[in-house]
């Protein structure tokens, strides 16, 4: 009779698609809406694609020295939501002196202008096994940097806060992940 629809939190999207058991292509998409980010500033986009190459099966079918082989690269983008009670400054009640009713500021200044943090990543690597399965390496570039960061930055302490919260920030991390396996010794048992 009064319906009134519901307001969504966010979506979620994923496929797969394979061709021919050598070429695969995977991609996501995610919406969120924050209630701890300012509104019209509180909904953000995300999403993550990647691609791989079992060249074994592809250019190397008859190799017997080349058990599986593959190339893969993928990019992805999160995002995050500020911690409650950062954009809105909250008076705390902590008990009471003696009869007095006390009420305090936090020590972090909010900010109502706030956007969420995004972080996102890019990665290249290749698989390889050898002699069946025997010998094994997983070789991986990646970079991530995430911006916007949601943090407390210090202030002066004459403001009647010791800090407050800002988009700030760039960190990075890159570098290389390189695993090996082997069998040396294979019986019956």
């Amino acid at each position: 009779e009064n319906y009134q629809p519901q307001e969504v939190d966010g979506y979620f999207a994923g496929a797969t698609l394979g061709y021919k058991d050598y070429l695969f292509l995977d991609g996501t998409f995610r919406r969120d809406i924050s209630s701890t980010l300012p509104e019209g500033n509180n909904a953000y986009n995300y999403f993550s694609v990647s691609g791989g190459w079992v060249f074994s099966k592809h250019l190397f079918a008859n190799a017997s020295w080349l058990s599986y082989g593959k190339l893969r690269a993928n990019y992805a983008e999160v995002g995050n939501s500020a911690p409650w009670g950062a954009i809105a400054d909250i008076y705390s009640k902590p008990d009471p002196f003696g009869t007095a009713i006390l009420f305090s500021l936090p020590a972090t200044k909010a900010n109502s202008d706030l956007k969420p943090e995004r972080t996102t990543s890019k990665e290249l690597g290749i698989e390889l096994a050898f002699f069946k399965n025997r010998l094994g390496l997983d070789a991986t570039y990646y970079i991530t940097n995430t911006v916007d960061q949601l943090i407390p930055v210090s202030i002066s302490q004459a403001t009647g806060f010791a800090s407050k919260y800002l988009n700030a920030g760039n960190l990075e991390n890159k570098g290389f992940e390189l695993s090996v396996y082997g069998t040396p010794v294979k019986t019956q048992n």
